[in-house]
């Protein structure tokens, strides 16, 4: 096998309880010929000054010291800077196998590829790990891996079992960096991950898969994707607009009435989870937004969901009945 250089981008900001850990786990990766492009996207804590201590004990450990732009911009930097064939992405808070790296490429010369990916570990606080187990990641290819997308968690049938939101982290894949090309993540979007990964579908990617869970994702209270408020809820509208944008002519007519109601269906029970009663105000008068709960979107939903707890939960959305979605947390949570 050629001696590639892999280009591993790391935005880091305000994590210094968690950085010498991920750092460890890519430093000490089996495949040797990496460099490690740390991004200090304008850290208020101790990470600017741990991430220099690192570069000076490894000399493939270059840092970016920059203002706060958020991790889409920390991530275009990188991308910038980067020298290597091949690029990976790893979140600070996060940290990966020793083997991930030297197995990911292994594949990706294996079935010549663009993107190549592994699976992901769910890693929590008390130190407990539980394999994020995806039913059709071992068959997603350039054609199909938008459909697997939409249907995230539509045939979940308990909380050990998640399937399909194949696209929904850059963070376990190794791209081929040329395919790249000049495309970059949105600036200041939600799920920009999602964002960045639909664009390259469209460019009739060749997708390899690792059938091992080899990235750790860190499950902690502070991280973004576990905090709601105002901010958030408006990101989340620009992605819906523009998920649909770019998603629209990877599914069939069905999938994509079915994944509008998704859409919509997410929100309505974010709001009702987290109790955000000014923001469901809000949601209320997002009439582009509300047209996603047609009649016809929801029977295409309802057609493709086969667990019951789903088809009732799908039922109180469409019907708007949003005391009945809030109390039935409150019971039942999850």
């Amino acid at each position: 096998m050629d001696n590639c250089l892999i280009s591993i981008i790391v935005p880091v900001y305000n994590v210094e309880k968690y950085l010498d850990k991920c750092l460890e786990s890519i430093v000490n990766q089996t495949y040797k010929n990496i460099e490690i492009i740390l991004v200090d996207d304008g850290s208020k804590d101790n990470c600017p000054a741990m991430c220099d201590e690192w570069a000076k004990k490894d000399n493939r450990i270059k840092v970016i010291h920059k203002e706060n732009g958020g991790l889409s911009d920390a991530r275009n930097f990188g991308l910038q800077s980067a020298k290597g064939e091949y690029v990976g992405f790893i979140d600070s808070d996060d940290y990966i196998d020793t083997t991930m790296f030297e197995k990911l490429l292994n594949k990706t010369k294996e079935e010549d590829a663009t993107m190549t990916l592994c699976g992901l570990t769910l890693s929590y606080e008390d130190g407990t790990v539980r394999k994020y187990i995806e039913t059709n990641l071992k068959n997603c290819n350039a054609q199909n891996i938008a459909t697997f997308y939409t249907y995230s968690q539509f045939w979940t049938e308990n909380k050990d079992i998640y399937t399909d939101g194949i696209m929904a982290s850059v963070c376990r894949v190794l791209y081929k960096k040329d395919f790249i090309g000049l495309h970059r993540f949105d600036k200041g979007m939600y799920y920009e991950d999602i964002l960045f990964n639909l664009p390259l579908l469209k460019k009739k990617s060749k997708i390899a898969i690792v059938n091992e869970n080899l990235y750790f994702y860190c499950q902690r209270a502070g991280s973004i994707v576990h905090s709601y408020d105002e901010v958030k809820y408006n990101k989340r509208l620009d992605f819906t607009k523009t998920v649909v944008e770019r998603i629209a002519p990877l599914i069939d007519e069905s999938t994509l009435k079915a994944y509008k109601f998704q859409l919509y269906y997410e929100i309505v029970l974010e709001l009702a989870k987290n109790g955000k009663k000014d923001l469901l105000k809000k949601f209320k008068k997002e009439k582009w937004l509300q047209e996603y709960n047609c009649k016809e979107n929801y029977k295409c939903k309802k057609k493709i969901t086969t667990i019951f707890k789903y088809k009732v939960l799908n039922f109180l959305v469409y019907k708007k009945a949003f005391k009945l979605l809030k109390l039935a947390y409150k019971i039942k949570g999850n």
